[in-house]
């Protein structure tokens, strides 16, 4: 519940000085991504075993690091985009739509049938999507 909770402040302040400062998301990220280096860097310490370090780290360890972190670019830049041009909510309705998709493409790649609740739960996420888009979309050009 806690980690929803943060998201969703993370989400509506991203809106927030998006708006607020009359920046795009590539400058946000910009202001953002090395505060959030720099408090991960002071916190990863904590809970993290870095006496092993030396002996985990090589070339491939690094470049996967690295390739991680050029993914997680991409992703925190199409979050701060999303949400930019459109609104949290709507990040938030992509999201789940992505998540539809990759339970039930997942299940049609590997064979796996769906139990029942997993029906229920794609099909009612899926109508929730629609009924979001479906008022959106009333909303928009009634105006």
């Amino acid at each position: 519940m806690t980690s929803v909770g943060f998201t969703a402040i993370y989400q509506i302040l991203v809106e927030y000085y998006q708006k607020s400062y009359n920046c795009d998301s590539l400058q946000l990220l910009f202001y953002q991504a090395p505060l959030s280096g720099l408090l991960l860097l002071i916190f990863v310490p904590f809970f993290e075993p870095i006496g092993d370090l030396a002996k985990l780290m090589n070339y491939e360890t690094l470049a996967l690091v690295l390739l991680c972190g050029f993914v997680a670019f991409f992703v925190n830049f199409s979050i701060f985009w999303v949400i930019g041009n459109l609104s949290a909510v709507a990040y938030n309705m992509i999201g789940h739509s992505k998540t539809l998709l990759i339970i039930f493409f997942g299940s049609v790649i590997f064979h796996e049938p769906l139990n029942s609740r997993q029906v229920f739960g794609l099909a009612f996420t899926m109508v929730g999507v629609f009924l979001y888009s479906y008022f959106k979309y009333i909303r928009k050009v009634s105006k």
